[in-house]
């Protein structure tokens, strides 16, 4: 899914190493098998296989995570949970408008995802037609694209885990996973892209929401609204049928002056059709909207 573009789109480096480490190490898991004579025992299962995070993207309303692979032997599936501390203020409801994709490494594989009842994202993939990954070389396992529906801080931290741990299934279906960033070892993000500010000084005196500039336009516009206080911003985009076609912001934003952009896509990264369309926002104190001609 494309997501809907925004003006001072920033990619942000992280802390932890976009080259991921992973020596031709082999993995070391205890037998859990209650028939094997090894039961218990720690045993060898492959060639370590090693996860981390690229960096981050986002725009008002979305937060793309990208999580790397480097695996030293053909992997053949993968499971894990994503943990984060934005306190429910990323989801990954696919409702919602979130997915996750399949990055370089894993072409064609199965891909699903859920959200668990204490809030991780559950991810996990295979290739239906039985392929495994090319060896050897760094690459993006998934993309996953969160929705962002509150409020998050200046930082963000991620990390991989959950109950049944994190789980990357060499030729044998034995677990090489050897390292990764788990709850111990979270990557911190900075969210300042999320904030989405004019460098204007002063604090506006009222509500507003302008005309966009230009009008008509093909195929970018912009859209600029200024906020006395902080509120939770929600941006729509409509056809003159009053169906909404996408959402441009849907989160809490700070006071001050602000600007986004539509690129004439609807929710699911398609093309509309010129017309005219109507653009609302809505806050708990303010509520305007305003017409703009798109020429596809």
């Amino acid at each position: 899914m494309r997501v809907l573009t925004i003006n001072l789109i920033i990619v942000l480096a992280i802390s932890f190493a976009n080259a991921l480490d992973c020596p031709q190490d082999t993995a070391w898991y205890t037998d859990l098998d209650t028939t094997s004579a090894t039961y218990g025992d720690s045993i060898s299962t492959g060639l370590c296989a090693c996860l981390g995070f690229s960096d981050i993207s986002g725009d008002a309303s979305t937060l793309t995570l990208p999580v790397l692979l480097y695996d030293n032997e053909p992997l053949r599936a993968f499971q894990f949970e994503i943990f984060d501390n934005s306190d429910n203020a990323l989801t990954l409801d696919s409702e919602a408008g979130a997915s996750v994709v399949v990055g370089d490494k894993i072409q064609g594989w199965t891909i699903a995802f859920t959200e668990t009842d204490w809030g991780s994202a559950l991810v996990f993939g295979f290739s239906l037609s039985g392929d495994a990954t090319q060896p050897g070389e760094e690459g993006i396992l998934i993309e996953v694209n969160f929705v962002i529906t509150g409020a998050l801080g200046n930082e963000i931290q991620f990390s991989l885990g959950g109950e049944g741990g994190v789980k990357l299934s060499g030729m044998d279906v034995q677990n090489v996973a050897c390292s990764f960033p788990d709850v111990d070892n979270p990557v911190t993000f900075s969210t300042d892209f999320l904030v989405v500010t004019e460098d204007k000084s002063g604090i506006p005196e009222v509500f507003a929401l302008s005309q966009n500039y230009p009008n008509p336009f093909n195929p970018i516009t912009t859209i600029n609204f200024q906020l006395v206080d902080n509120s939770f911003v929600e941006l729509n985009i409509y056809n003159l049928l009053g169906q909404k076609v996408a959402t441009i912001v849907n989160r809490t934003m700070p006071t001050g002056y602000h600007k986004v952009q539509w690129d004439g896509r609807n929710q699911y990264g398609d093309k509309v059709a010129s017309g005219i369309y109507i653009y609302t926002l809505k806050t708990d104190k303010f509520f305007d909207q305003k017409k703009m001609l798109l020429l596809q």
